[in-house]
């Protein structure tokens, strides 16, 4: 991450999407968490990270995704 720089929400999901669109959930997963750690409020966002964990096949894991 570059230091003097914010985060750029649009961005992170820009690429969470893409990597959907390719099949790589983990790595949409980890983008969608950055978006999470940076406004914890996004419910739309924690709603889909559930959402990627259920595609997974980890319930457990939808069902417990929270905000930190």
């Amino acid at each position: 991450m570059a230091f003097g720089f914010g985060f750029n929400k649009q961005k992170a999901l820009n690429a969470a999407e893409k990597y959907v669109q390719q099949g790589k959930m983990q790595n949409a997963i980890a983008e969608y968490e950055k978006v999470i750690k940076a406004d914890p409020k996004d419910l739309t966002v924690t709603n889909t990270i559930g959402d990627l964990y259920c595609r997974l096949g980890d319930a457990d894991k939808a069902t417990t995704v929270s905000r930190p």
